[in-house]
């Protein structure tokens, strides 16, 4: 069976999440990028996520608020 995983990478350095992205997309994931909390939520609406990399410093609102958030509504792994 040929499962295809599907990675957020949720970060606000373009920089790591370009080379994040490219690294697992190199591997034969599905990458996704988020800049922050709204991008992060409207990603998860659009995709099937099965994991999601997650920045802790984060503009707005930080990253432990957002996992947080994401465990009370989801038990995708952070």
């Amino acid at each position: 069976m040929n499962q295809t995983h599907h990675i957020l990478v949720v970060d606000d350095d373009e920089g790591i999440t370009s080379l994040l992205c490219d690294y697992l997309a190199n591997f034969g994931f599905v990458a996704h990028s988020a800049s922050d909390g709204p991008a992060m939520r409207r990603q998860l609406d659009e995709h099937h996520i099965d994991l999601i990399v997650l920045d802790l410093q984060l503009p707005g609102v930080d990253g432990l608020t957002l996992a947080n958030e994401l465990r009370s509504k989801s038990r995708i792994p952070i």
